[in-house]
C-alpha cells in the first residue's frame, strides 16, 4: 500500500493488518505503510487523519496486545 499523491484530497487515511500476517509476524507490509509517513510533509499532511487497524479478531473476545 502506498500513499496517494499530495494533490489528492484525503480525509482519512486506513492501514490495516490481518490476523494472517499478525500470527505469521510477517508485517512488512503494514510497515512500509507506516515509514511512508515518517516525513515532515506526511505527517503534517496526515496528522489525525490515519486509522490502523487489525481484521481478523472481530469474534475473539481476547485482548489484542
Amino acid at each position: 500500500m502506498s500513499l496517494p499523491p499530495p494533490e489528492m484530497n484525503v480525509g482519512l487515511f486506513a492501514i490495516m493488518a490481518s490476523r494472517e500476517e499478525v500470527e505469521s509476524e510477517v508485517t512488512e507490509g503494514v510497515l512500509q505503510s507506516l515509514r511512508e509517513l515518517l516525513t515532515p510533509e506526511n505527517c503534517a499532511r496526515f496528522r489525525q487523519r490515519v486509522l490502523f487497524g487489525i481484521n481478523g479478531y472481530d469474534q475473539d473476545p481476547r485482548d489484542l496486545w
